[in-house]
């Protein structure tokens, strides 16, 4: 019946939504990929549009995709006192107010908002309209955003198990887990490549340095105080970020040749970052809810040390799931020594038990397939809308 349904019409429209962070951005496009993948499968035509700030980074990400994009006034809600609440409640309320025109002319039979608060203004326009809204929550305990539009969408796809969630009815829910680009899950070269590529000294083991799309002064800290000991038997590629690439650029110019050798750097992985995913013995990271799923996905072994800033310390708690179910050694900023560091990398990359056991775990705990369940359910709800509204019709 759902299929039935719809072949009547050939072309269905996505709205897709989500900005301030490539861990909205990313994951949303990710989706959008699959639900062109699945399309194809239906003999269906896809039209997508995304709305996300005006000034975001998701622009540009966007339309190097090739997906139309309109940007509208958005603001953030702070959870404390302060004067931009006021300025910022305007912004939201206009944006509301553009994303009404743009949904009401673009028409699309579903929306999918994938976070950020330029959510919140499109959510509650499809709502207006009587659009369908799916959206997504990466971590482990939901965002401001998503709180806001719970009461507002068909379904909330979970990045983590719902029995971590609290207050969600349960009807609202389906369990995702989160969605991994396909290019980084993948190297374009070989083990050897890349050794060969980057001048690497053979057979050594890569320790793979992550702080984030910004970087981490605290990760870069803690590197600086072992690098020259990991060095002398490990490969380092270390993405610092930009206040710290200077600083290391300049540290790895005072090396010798044969520690040069095996210390690479960037301010920020592009393209490169699933060579060295798919490559890397060991990641160190920061615990954002992207990073963890390309963890499990790729079965990485890691040590992830938590934002202590992060909203609704959200990445503290991702981090602490993590190591519950043993997918992760968990390491709080600031409360271990140097020492304690590195004997924890040394035990992690030569400890050969630890690091099968580890892998063994991450094979029960998330889906593997995140971004098609999405997209899957993208397609029941069209079909369960389309379903309706021929009923409702058939009963005038």
């Amino acid at each position: 019946m759902q299929e039935k349904i719809l072949d009547e019409k050939k072309m269905i429209k996505v709205l897709l939504t989500g900005g301030g962070t490539g861990g909205h951005v990313f994951p949303a496009l990710t989706v959008a990929e699959e639900i062109l993948a699945l399309a194809e499968k239906k003999k269906t035509e896809i039209d997508f549009l995304y709305i996300g700030t005006l000034f975001g980074m998701e622009k540009k990400i966007v339309k190097e995709k090739g997906i139309a994009y309109r940007g509208i006034l958005s603001g953030k809600l702070r959870r404390y006192l302060d004067w931009r609440n006021i300025t910022d409640g305007f912004l939201i309320s206009a944006g509301f107010f553009q994303a009404l025109t743009i949904l009401k002319k673009y028409q699309p039979n579903i929306v999918f908002a994938k976070g950020g608060f330029v959510t919140v203004p499109v959510v509650l326009a499809a709502r207006i309209l009587k659009i369908p809204v799916i959206a997504h929550e990466s971590d482990s305990v939901m965002g401001l955003a998503n709180r806001l539009i719970l009461p507002f969408v068909k379904k909330m796809a979970l990045g983590f198990p719902p029995d971590i969630y609290k207050k969600i009815p349960v009807a609202k829910t389906i369990f995702t887990g989160n969605p991994v680009r396909d290019d980084i899950l993948q190297s374009d070269l070989k083990k050897d490549e890349l050794f060969e590529r980057y001048h690497f000294y053979r057979n050594r083991k890569i320790i793979l340095v992550l702080g984030g799309s910004q970087g981490s002064s605290a990760i870069n800290d803690m590197v600086d105080n072992v690098l020259d000991e990991l060095l002398e038997k490990y490969i380092v590629v270390h993405a610092t970020g930009n206040l710290g690439y200077q600083y290391f650029r300049e540290k790895r110019e005072g090396l010798s040749e044969r520690l040069k050798a095996n210390y690479l750097i960037f301010d920020y992985i592009g393209k490169e970052l699933g060579r060295f995913l798919v490559h890397s013995d060991l990641l160190i990271s920061r615990a954002g809810a992207n990073t963890l799923a390309e963890i499990v996905t790729l079965e990485k072994i890691a040590i992830v040390i938590p934002l202590p800033s992060a909203a609704s310390d959200h990445q503290r708690k991702n981090a602490m799931f993590f190591q519950k179910q043993g997918l992760a050694v968990v390491m709080d900023e600031g409360a271990f020594s140097r020492e304690d560091f590195l004997t924890e990398i040394e035990r992690l990359l030569h400890d050969k038990n630890a690091r099968e056991e580890m892998k063994q775990k991450m094979d029960n705990i998330f889906p593997r397939d995140s971004a098609r369940q999405i997209a899957k359910e993208i397609f029941v709800i069209i079909s369960q809308q389309k379903k309706e509204k021929v009923e409702l019709e058939a009963g005038e």
